[in-house]
């Protein structure tokens, strides 16, 4: 396996023979291992680290490992932690719960060392990133829709003023956003939508992977003047609105009226926005049937939060609350990217190259990772 990149590797369990003779296998196979003791430490040591497989024993007595896993489905969907769960347990049934956990394999304990390291392989083969389609040419950078979303990676590289092509990736579907600088000049994407209705659902796309390319030039613009205007009119109301709502920002997210909270007068256009939200509604929905423009929608919604009249319902609060546990954006994770981000700064800032003279760049992977601290860094040097 020599000169194939290595994976990070967690193991939480007790020592173990077993564990050990693993460990070592992986090694030699210049894998990275880390074992911990606990979930509690996994918790505290996932907030800083990114891992491709994780190994662990949950306790079928209580449900801390569901939530554990929940959770990991939750903040690291795409590209996903492999799970193996290691147990002991004889009982067919209770084998059959484990795998109800959404987990990736079931390793019975005492298990044979080489045939696991052979199950880990297997897992991280599957686990392989598609390659999306690229020139080959520029710069660049990658990472995970769901440590930031569309609107933030095309933000950022308007207000740098930047020629970029953004690579979006969900599950099977790809897409790509041009912008010459600073202003978006094409969408191509994977269901051939227009340009507009093809921006929101990008917008929507809450995991996945993305690959920022920068480029000279991205070639004459796909869109028209008028496309253009609208589009950046709806990223202006999609900043404004990322402002009212805070982090995290989704037009997934699901509001409801709160018509009991105001007693001003409304404009007949929040009014008939309010109206459908009388029922819990994500953004996105509402923005499908609404009679407004898409930048007029999106600015009732932010006028209607506002003044209190849209409350976020109690499941999205939940699933945020649940979401801190592996806070992306938490302070040690800013003061890393302040650390060392300059390097991605330099290429916002200069073209200047990130990739080595021979290095191919045509795989999401083989770019440098651009995290969401180092992406908020980005903007306030550059606003």
């Amino acid at each position: 396996m020599t000169g194939l990149p290595s994976h990070k590797i967690l193991i939480i369990d007790s020592e173990s023979v077993e564990l050990e003779e693993l460990s070592r296998l992986l090694k030699e196979q210049r894998h990275r291992i880390d074992r911990l003791d606990s979930l509690e430490e996994a918790v505290q040591f996932l907030q800083k680290e990114r891992v491709d497989v994780l190994l662990f024993e949950p306790r079928l007595s209580d449900d801390r490992g569901k939530r554990f896993i929940d959770q990991l489905r939750r903040t690291y969907a795409e590209p996903p932690i492999a799970v193996i769960v290691l147990t002991e347990e004889a009982d067919h049934d209770r084998r059959i719960e484990l795998l109800e956990l959404d987990i990736d394999d079931l390793l019975l304990k005492p298990f044979h060392p080489r045939e696991a390291m052979t199950r880990i392989e297997v897992l991280l083969g599957r686990m392989r990133p598609l390659v999306l389609e690229e020139s080959g040419q520029g710069d660049g950078l990658s990472g995970s829709l769901t440590e930031m979303g569309v609107a933030d990676l095309i933000q950022t590289v308007i207000i740098a003023n930047k020629s970029a092509i953004i690579h979006l990736q969900h599950k099977t579907e790809t897409a790509r956003i041009e912008v010459h600088k600073g202003e978006v000049c094409g969408i191509h994407s994977y269901d051939q939508s227009a340009a507009i209705e093809a921006l929101l659902n990008l917008l929507a796309w809450e995991e996945g992977r993305f690959s920022i390319e920068f480029r000279n030039e991205v070639g004459k613009p796909k869109l028209g003047s008028e496309e253009r205007a609208r589009i950046a009119l709806i990223l202006r109301a999609v900043e404004q609105l990322h402002e009212t709502m805070g982090e995290p920002f989704s037009l997934q997210t699901k509001y409801v009226a709160n018509s009991t909270n105001f007693s001003g007068a409304l404009s007949s256009a929040e009014r008939s926005m309010l109206l459908l939200f009388l029922e819990p509604s994500s953004i996105r929905r509402a923005l499908t049937l609404s009679t407004l423009e898409a930048d007029q929608a999106l600015q009732c919604i932010d006028s209607l939060i506002r003044k209190g009249l849209l409350l976020k319902t109690e499941e999205h609060r939940r699933a945020e609350e649940e979401k801190l546990v592996f806070n992306p954006v938490s302070a040690g994770a800013i003061l890393g990217a302040k650390q060392q981000y300059s390097r991605i700064f330099s290429l916002f800032r200069q073209g200047a190259p990130l990739i080595s003279k021979g290095e191919s760049p045509s795989g999401l992977y083989n770019r440098p990772r651009l995290t969401k601290a180092e992406l908020m860094l980005i903007r306030q040097k550059f606003v």
